[in-house]
C-alpha cells in the first residue's frame, strides 16, 4: 500500500513539473524568460511603459501589479525585464524603453554614446539624452545593430542630433490664422495618450515648438494636437464634463469626470485608464 501511494506521489510531482515547463516553454518563446516575482516594465498602451511586479499568471500570460496600483494581464510581448542595463550593453542602434521626464517610459533607439550620456530619439522622432539609469533593453527584438560605416576620421564619430528649429522670431514665425500665439498656456499630445502642459514656442511643421513645463526638450507639434489650459473651476467640475486629467507623474490624459465626493474627482481617460481622488488643481477644463 505504501509503495502505491508513493508510485502516485511521483507521478503527481512529474505531472506538476511538466505541467510548469510546459508554462515556462510558452512565455519563453519569444526569445524572453520571466516568472512570477519578477521586476518588470509593461506595456499599458501602444509604447507606453510602467514599471510594476509579476504576482501571478493568467490566461494571456502574466498579471502585472503596477507600481501605482494598477493590474493588467498581459503577454510576454508586452513585458520588458526591470534591469538597469550596463555600459557594455548599449551601443548605437540599441533599441530601449527610455523615461519621458519624471513620467512613463517610451520605445527609443540609441543614437550616440558620449561616456555616461546616451543620446535617443523616441520612436515619435523626438530626440533625448539619458544615462543607463534612465534606460531599460527591449530584449523583445534584436537589441544591438550595425551602425553605418563613418566617413574617413581621425577621431571617433559622433551621431548628431538634429538641432531643433530655430526660436528667433527674426527667423520662424507664428502663423497668423492660428488660434493660439506664443507664450500661450497650452496641453499638448506628446505620445500616446500622454498630454503635457507647457508653453507655445516658434511655428514649426504644421504646428508649434512646445515649451515643456517639466523643463524637457521642446518639441515640435501638430496644432490639432494642442488645447489651451484652461483652469478648472468647482462650478465647472461636474459628472460628465470633459477635461484633460493628471494621471501619471505631470501626464495629462483626455478624460471625463465621472463621480464627484466633495473635494475629489474621479476620471476615466479616453483609453478606458480610471484614476480616482483627483483634486481641482490636478484637472483642466477641455
Amino acid at each position: 500500500m505504501e509503495n502505491k501511494s508513493n508510485s502516485m506521489l511521483i507521478a503527481v510531482v512529474v505531472l506538476v513539473l511538466l505541467v510548469a515547463g510546459a508554462a515556462f516553454f510558452v512565455f519563453t518563446s519569444k526569445g524572453q524568460s520571466f516568472k512570477v516575482g519578477d521586476q518588470v516594465f509593461a506595456e499599458w498602451t501602444p509604447k507606453v511603459w510602467y514599471p510594476g511586479k509579476i504576482d501571478k499568471t493568467c490566461d494571456k500570460g502574466f498579471n502585472v501589479a503596477y507600481k501605482d496600483g494598477d493590474q493588467r494581464c498581459v503577454s510576454a510581448q508586452e513585458l520588458i525585464a526591470d534591469v538597469v542595463p550596463t555600459a557594455n550593453q548599449v551601443k548605437v542602434g540599441t533599441n530601449v524603453i527610455a523615461q519621458w521626464a519624471n513620467g512613463p517610459y517610451y520605445n527609443a533607439s540609441v543614437t550616440a554614446v558620449n561616456g555616461t550620456q546616451y543620446s535617443i530619439v523616441y520612436s515619435d522622432s523626438t530626440p533625448g539624452t539619458k544615462t543607463l539609469a534612465e534606460m531599460r533593453i527591449d530584449g523583445r527584438k534584436v537589441t544591438e545593430t550595425v551602425a553605418p560605416t563613418p566617413a574617413a576620421t581621425t577621431t571617433p564619430a559622433t551621431t548628431v542630433i538634429p538641432t531643433p528649429p530655430a526660436t528667433s522670431s527674426t527667423t520662424v514665425s507664428v502663423t497668423t490664422t492660428s488660434k493660439f500665439k506664443q507664450g500661450d498656456a497650452v496641453v499638448a499630445l506628446w505620445s500616446g495618450s500622454s498630454w503635457y502642459t507647457g508653453k507655445i514656442g516658434p511655428s514649426c511643421d504644421q504646428g508649434f515648438m512646445i515649451a515643456w513645463s517639466d523643463g524637457s526638450t521642446s518639441s515640435c507639434i501638430k496644432e490639432v494636437s494642442i488645447s489651451a489650459a484652461r483652469t478648472m473651476t468647482k462650478d465647472a467640475a461636474k459628472v460628465g464634463t470633459a477635461v484633460y486629467g493628471k494621471w501619471s507623474g505631470s501626464a495629462y490624459c483626455d478624460a471625463k469626470i465621472t463621480k464627484v465626493v466633495g473635494t475629489k474627482y474621479n476620471i476615466t481617460c479616453s483609453d478606458n485608464y480610471k484614476k480616482d481622488n483627483l483634486t481641482l488643481e490636478d484637472l483642466l477644463l477641455k
